[in-house]
């Protein structure tokens, strides 16, 4: 039972490599797309509901989520649905992700991807808008744009921070406070 967070999550994993091989808004696309976000919600809530939350749960649903996202991004290029150039409104997320990573590595020894409440609006935002950004283009830009701001949050919480907490809530905790 200890274990059922992590299964769930590793599902997620699993459910999204089949998402390469369907078309868009396909019923089978959309089911599998929402059992993925939903897995998403479930080992969370289950890990912390159960005190079954650990380290190693809470980097596995990091990187779930960074598969499952990346998984989207690949298929959305390579299905040539929106102009190569549309990868430039990324770079900012991009550059301060992997700055965040390599800080976040050199401090801790370790992946550092924090559950802070922006990080979570975030997620929940690009999964609930990210079928209609396929035919609204200005969506997915200000969705690009705009995920860089919990990127810039969780660098300078790594930056600042003594300790690693993956679960610190905001830059505006009482620890993080800049």
């Amino acid at each position: 039972m200890k274990n059922l967070p992590n299964i769930l999550t590793i599902s997620r994993i699993i459910l999204t490599i089949p998402l390469f091989g369907l078309p868009f808004f396909s019923v089978t696309w959309l089911i599998l797309y929402y059992l993925c976000g939903l897995t998403d919600m479930v080992d969370g809530w289950m890990a912390r509901r159960f005190d079954f939350i650990s380290e190693k749960g809470a980097i596995l649903d990091s990187l779930a989520d960074f598969i499952f996202v990346c998984s989207l991004l690949l298929m959305v290029i390579t299905q040539a649905l929106f102009p190569i150039n549309f990868l430039l409104f990324l770079l900012p997320t991009f550059f301060v992700k992997i700055l965040s990573l390599l800080i976040g590595f050199y401090k801790f020894k370790t992946l550092a991807f924090l559950h802070t409440y922006l990080n979570k609006l975030m997620g929940l935002t690009i999964f609930m808008l990210f079928p209609f950004s396929l035919k609204y283009a200005t969506i997915f830009y200000s969705l690009a744009l705009l995920s860089v701001v919990p990127a810039i949050e969780e660098l300078f919480i790594l930056i600042k921070s003594k300790k690693l907490d993956l679960n610190s809530k905001s830059i505006f905790q009482k620890e993080n406070k800049i």
